[in-house]
């Protein structure tokens, strides 16, 4: 690093994934990820989903030139950075603002009142479970902030992302573009077909190997050999085998899930206010403050 650029900062937009890139260029090794390319050779004519080029932008460039080596940083398909402009679309989850110290004993107390925060990725059998009764609720105990058609916030003047400046025309342009952008880098998301969500093939599987539920079914030499199995790791085994075919039946699934869908909204605050409990000191000295 040099002399003049030690112990200052760069306040370019920077991913996690372009660290790749910047010890890649550091270290003098070419990020062209050549296995995708080669692979794509394979897919393309398949019809198959094509393998994206590694998306990582050496910043090593940038950081000693102070300059912004990301134009536009696609954070999701609801979400686009342009600094210093973010937009947003859509329904945000935990769109709230929290205090210096989270979670406290506010917290716990917020979730016996039904002010959440609540899971959003509950499943069972790979069916969305809500703690909410309605949809109102559901966006309350998860903090939901409904952005619509696009909420669009100047991150360098407001990094809390407090000030809504979608309704403002003198960032009409911004706001249109940005949303055009968007919806064209979605079309370049990779969504590959990764088989069926649950199999009971891969559970099968995860008992063969002795328990473990692998990344990869069919890959020769992936597993080290499995040791010998006692009489007694055979038995049970096999009643866990039974007991996955038992229930993997569609009528099985379907009613045990709709059973927790329908379930979970009464237990939902004792649930939540049982997850954490508050410690607050017996005796409070007359000089000190406890903030909750």
């Amino acid at each position: 690093v040099p002399a003049e650029k030690r112990g200052t900062r760069h306040s370019g937009v920077v991913s996690i994934a372009d660290w790749y890139g910047t010890l890649c260029e550091l270290a003098g090794v070419d990020a062209t990820d050549t296995a995708a390319a080669e692979a794509n050779k394979w897919l393309e004519p398949r019809g198959l989903p094509m393998l994206r080029p590694v998306d990582s932008v050496s910043q090593w460039g940038s950081i000693l030139n102070g300059s912004n080596a990301r134009q536009q940083l696609h954070v999701s398909d609801k979400a686009l950075l342009e600094y210093p402009y973010k937009l947003v679309l859509g329904k945000q989850a935990y769109a709230a603002w929290q205090g210096e110290l989270y979670p406290n004993c506010s917290t716990i107390e917020g979730a016996k009142l039904d002010q959440g925060p609540a899971f959003t990725e509950l499943k069972i059998f790979n069916v969305g479970i809500e703690l909410g009764d309605t949809e109102e609720m559901q966006d309350k105990i998860t903090w939901v902030e409904d952005c619509k058609d696009g909420c669009l916030f100047n991150v360098e003047e407001d990094p809390t992302e407090h000030v809504n400046l979608a309704a403002d025309a003198g960032h009409a342009d911004i706001l249109n573009k940005l949303k055009a952008d968007l919806e064209e880098l979605n079309k370049g998301i990779f969504r590959p077909l990764r088989g069926v969500v649950a199999s009971v093939e891969a559970c099968e599987n995860g008992v063969a190997i002795g328990g473990y539920y692998g990344p990869f079914k069919d890959v020769e030499g992936w597993y080290s050999p499995v040791p010998p199995k006692t009489p007694g790791q055979a038995q049970m085994e096999a009643m866990l085998l039974k007991g996955i075919h038992a229930v993997n039946k569609q009528i099985v699934e379907q009613g045990l899930a709709e059973a927790v869908k329908s379930y979970a909204p009464s237990i939902r605050q004792r649930w939540m206010s049982s997850l954490d409990k508050c410690f607050l000191p017996t005796v409070a000295a007359e000089d000190d403050v406890i903030v909750v």
